[in-house]
Order: structure tokens, then sequence, then C-alpha cells
């Protein structure tokens, strides 16, 4: 019984070495855009899948900003961050983003925004509350 758990040990130890070796390279490498900028987001506007009780000036300050996150973020949760909060300080609160290359939502809402940049990413932006 004892040899059985000290040969876990040693496993158990010897993973977790390599997880902290692994851990610690991944940390050191400086962060990659989870989006390829050059020949996705440069080369069309996004498509406006669908747009309800939002004007053309607030429109194209949503896609302005999507747009700059897309390029300066490196996370789709950052990106999110960065135009829900751009909208809130913009428009007033409560603003809502989803970010992603697959999902489903149904929300209720006052003001909705979904965007397409060339079919890769999908923003979905709206006010409720």
């Amino acid at each position: 019984m004892r040899r059985n758990f000290e040969s876990l040990r040693r496993k158990f130890n010897s993973t977790r070495r390599v997880s902290r070796a692994f851990r610690t390279a991944v940390l050191n490498t400086p962060r990659k855009s989870f989006i390829n900028h050059s020949s996705v987001l440069s080369q069309q506007a996004p498509t406006i899948i669908s747009i309800n009780n939002i004007d053309n000036e607030m429109k194209d300050k949503i896609i302005d900003v999507t747009d700059k996150a897309l390029h300066d973020k490196n996370t789709e949760s950052d990106v999110a961050t960065y135009v829900k909060t751009f909208c809130d300080n913009e428009f007033g609160p409560t603003w809502h983003c989803i970010i992603g290359r697959s999902f489903g939502s149904h929300v209720s809402y006052e003001k909705y925004l979904q965007l397409s940049f060339t079919n890769c990413v999908r923003v979905v932006i709206f006010k409720c509350g």
C-alpha cells in the first residue's frame, strides 16, 4: 500500500513540475491576438446582421470602437469589456457585449446591434435595463 502511494506521489510531483514549467514558458512569451488582424479585419467592413433602435451615428461609433478593440486587445473578453465600457460611458448604462466565433443568444433589449467581421468573429451589443 505504501509503495503504491509513493509511486502516485512521484507521478503527481513530476506532472506538477511539467505543468509549472509549461505555465512559466507560456506566461513569459508575448501574447498573440486571438484573431489574425491582417487577413480578417483590414479587408472589408463588418456586415450588419441585425439592428434595432440604433441611429446611424451610434451605429458608426460602435462599429469603430469594436474594430479598434479587435485590433488592440488580445482576448475576446478584453474586447467585450472595452466595447461595453465605451457604450456605458458614451450612451449611458446598461450595455452588454457578447463576442465570439460560435454562440447563440436570445436577449431582451432596448437597443440591439449584431455584427459579423468576415464570418470569423460575431459581436452582439445590446442595451437592456
